[in-house]
């Protein structure tokens, strides 16, 4: 007997390769979220950048999370998160920060711009997990 359309359509999502983005300045901190990542959930695409304007050029490449610290050089997480969130076709990319600060006002300001979840550093690497499990 062969597939309902509900499992049929569930096995073409479920192969479709998955791609998470993560921007970060520190190529330390890039490293070790890419291994947590790929700890988490194998085979899943990376893309790695350096700051929000790297990061801006590479959206169209079929993006299913990024994961951006706030404090980089060029353009910052959330001016990033600003240009992302303002067109229509990444707007519903959730978005986690990962950064340093954790003060409310920098916290605020990512929810009024959609950020999809906050992560301080230093972290535990079931933070990220979390995410990659709720949004992948």
């Amino acid at each position: 007997m062969g597939l309902t359309v509900e499992e049929n359509m569930k096995l073409k999502t479920d192969t479709v390769k998955k791609i998470i983005m993560v921007v970060d300045d520190d190529p330390i901190i890039r490293t070790i979220i890419c291994s947590i990542i790929k700890r988490s959930r194998p085979g899943i695409d990376l893309i790695e950048c350096e700051n929000g304007e790297e990061a801006y050029n590479k959206m169209n490449e079929g993006i299913d999370l990024i994961f951006t610290d706030n404090n980089m050089p060029k353009v910052s997480g959330l001016e990033f998160i600003r240009k992302i969130k303002a067109d229509e076709e990444y707007l519903n990319i959730p978005v986690v920060m990962v950064s340093v600060e954790d003060r409310d006002e920098y916290k605020f300001i990512g929810k009024e711009l959609g950020v999809a979840g906050w992560v301080v550093k230093p972290f535990q690497n079931n933070q990220i997990s979390e995410y990659i499990n709720r949004f992948i």
